[in-house]
């Protein structure tokens, strides 16, 4: 316990030098730190799948630094400090586990986390949902409420049944986030998987605002953001990082839909789907004239180009 202990000493000790003497370390604020902390998790998230545990120990340490790192702007600021922390979550451990640390019975591991539910109503909590954060990409808020609801004996999977269309759509979005949300609603409401893109050219605020706005959509995922400009490789990589996505999560789909954020396609959706799925085959790129659809006039002079 000794060696635990001291470890963890010896790095607030050098938290609280690198705060005083290091340019980069004393300029930083909870805000600045935020996105790197969601990346350090994306990383540590990676490790966990990849099965490497040396990857694992140096994302645990990352994360380990970004908390303490937490604690020291808040202690300056006189807010609370690592000791308020760390007893705070065992004062909350301890209350959570009356099965452990008081007389409660339990039988399995459901009877634990109803339980841990339950605690949490009559700790003040207005609702189950209370905890699952805002920001959280929209499958992984979907799964996270359906595990809340689980937790004090709803049945989710016999309230909600979904089935996959047989076309999932890669989409790409730079600007006009308003327009292209609805664009993925469309989408989404005809059964399709989704796998969005989003220009890393999009404001932090403007991003998170945006994935909330779809939030509660179950069958649309946000992929890996890269910078992308027309003629660079970044329209690759991205349209890589979606097609990645959506053939890792999604296995009804059997052809794969490219397009613009803010584009609907030329038909609609289910006869594009029926269509499809009779070529089940064959590859398309889907054009019209500006004859054929007059509101492209103003757009591409000759044509507007859909790939599937």
């Amino acid at each position: 316990m000794k060696k635990k202990a001291d470890a963890f000493i010896r790095l607030v000790s050098i938290m609280d030098k690198l705060r005083e003497e290091c340019p980069w370390d004393k300029k930083q604020t909870m805000e600045s730190l935020r996105y790197l902390t969601i990346e350090e998790m994306y990383e540590l998230s990676d490790a966990i799948l990849d099965k490497d545990s040396d990857e694992i120990r140096k994302e645990l340490g990352d994360l380990m630094l970004h908390i303490v790192f937490y604690c020291k702007i808040a202690s300056e600021q006189e807010k609370f400090d690592i000791s308020d922390v760390l007893n705070g979550i065992c004062d909350k451990l301890i209350h959570r586990h009356p099965h452990i640390y008081g007389d409660v019975k339990v039988k399995d591991e459901k009877q634990v986390k109803e339980n841990w539910e339950k605690l949490k109503l009559k700790e003040g909590k207005n609702s189950v949902l209370e905890g699952v954060p805002k920001s959280l990409p929209a499958v992984v808020k979907a799964f996270r409420i359906q595990e809340k609801v689980r937790g004090i004996g709803f049945d989710v999977e016999r309230r909600l049944v979904m089935t996959l269309g047989p076309v999932g759509i890669i989409v790409l979005v730079h600007q006009n986030l308003s327009r292209s949300a609805q664009a993925i609603r469309h989408w989404a409401a005809a059964g399709c998987a989704v796998v969005v893109h989003v220009d890393t050219a999009v404001t932090a605020s403007d991003h998170d605002h945006f994935l909330q706005e779809l939030g509660d959509l179950t069958t649309v995922l946000f992929c890996a953001r890269h910078r992308c400009e027309w003629g660079a490789w970044g329209m690759v990589a991205a349209t890589q990082a979606a097609c990645e996505m959506m053939l890792a999560r999604f296995t009804d789909p059997k052809h794969f839909y490219l397009a613009s954020g803010s584009c609907l396609p030329i038909r609609p959706v289910q006869d594009l789907i029926a269509y499809l799925g009779a070529h089940l085959s064959t590859d398309f790129i889907e054009s019209t004239t500006v004859s054929d659809v007059p509101w492209s006039i103003g757009g591409l002079e000759k044509e507007r180009f859909y790939l599937c």
